[in-house]
């Protein structure tokens, strides 16, 4: 790697930890297996993998690091949205709205996951590190809007419930 790239990757990697330790952790949900706490703590992980492996002796396990973890992260990911997606259409409900957001998000992990699977064959100095947490970075900012975009949605599909169950004469004010 050519001295001025390794530096503009190190810089990068140094502003990405600073960016990421701003970002308070009662913000990113109270447990600590929950997606954005997960994507949080990636992003830092790649960061530092990246920082150590600029030692030549430590690219490789950089590379399998950045490439293990970025593909397990989006594989889980996935799995979770298409849980929750399995989950809205198994429900008596038809909570339709809810579906297609969670069908959304689930599109943009499928996308990520194919850009990643394009990016995680680049190496350690052709910016490997830089493109997994860019993915990461992008997917954890559109991610982060999940609840609200979610509540503004159930809200609208209560409506939508309840009409449902006044047109079939069933009275919800006692659920």
């Amino acid at each position: 790697m050519d001295s001025d790239r390794a530096s503009k990757e190190a810089e990068f990697c140094r502003g990405m930890l600073k960016r990421m330790h701003s970002i308070p952790l009662e913000a990113l949900g109270s447990s600590s297996s929950c997606w954005p706490r997960q994507a949080w703590l990636l992003i830092i992980k790649l960061c530092i993998a990246h920082l150590k492996g600029t030692d030549t002796t430590a690219k490789e396990d950089a590379e399998n690091y950045t490439s293990n973890e970025v593909t397990a992260f989006l594989n889980y990911s996935i799995a979770i949205f298409e849980g929750a997606l399995q989950d809205f259409r198994n429900s008596s409900l038809k909570l339709v709205e809810c579906e297609r957001v969670i069908n959304e998000y689930t599109a943009k992990f499928k996308d990520a996951q194919a850009t990643w699977t394009e990016q995680k064959q680049l190496s350690f100095e052709e910016g490997q590190t830089g493109q997994a947490v860019e993915i990461i970075w992008n997917l954890f900012m559109t991610c982060y809007k999940l609840p609200e975009d979610l509540q503004a949605v159930k809200e609208r599909d209560i409506e939508t419930v309840v009409r449902m169950a006044s047109e079939m004469g069933l009275d919800l004010s006692q659920a």
